[in-house]
């Protein structure tokens, strides 16, 4: 993804196009998945938080996540003609814990069989969303919705 962007920017500069390019960078993206069938295990990221709660998953993992729609939304609200050309946007809900996957889950589904396992530990990072929420305004779905929304699918 880094490369991709990266080849974009050197497009535009090389090549001075009549359209303008916004770029959408989401951090980990969580969320209902369009085409899975209810009941079927998650996979690509949500596969992270399923292994999570469901399979003892133990792993290292950025702090950092956004919800699908949220992701959508950023797509669509870039093509307002008011939102000036030639920048880029990273999406990202804010500072998580996955282990509150966990209370998410105890909270809300108690009679469902989970297999917790060990704890995963998340490492921290300071994600600058802030031009997403400000231009594109944003209002960015928790950690919670995440998570109760790729359960529920």
């Amino acid at each position: 993804q880094t490369l991709a962007e990266k080849s974009v920017w050197r497009f535009i500069e090389e090549h001075k196009p009549l359209f303008d390019v916004i770029t959408i960078l989401p951090s980990y993206v969580f969320g209902p998945k369009l085409l899975q069938e209810k009941g079927e295990i998650p996979d690509g990221t949500n596969g992270y938080i399923w292994g999570l709660l469901k399979g003892g998953l133990k792993t290292t993992m950025k702090g950092m996540s956004v919800h699908v729609l949220d992701v959508a939304d950023a797509h669509v609200r870039a093509l307002d003609e008011r939102i000036a050309g030639n920048q880029r946007f990273i999406v990202n809900c804010g500072d998580i814990e996955y282990n509150d996957a966990i209370n998410v889950a105890k909270n809300n589904f108690p009679n469902e069989e989970w297999n917790f396992g060990d704890v995963t530990t998340t490492h921290n990072i300071k994600v600058k969303n802030f031009k997403a929420r400000d231009i594109l305004k944003i209002d960015f779905k928790p950690f919670e919705t995440q998570v109760l929304d790729l359960i529920t699918q």
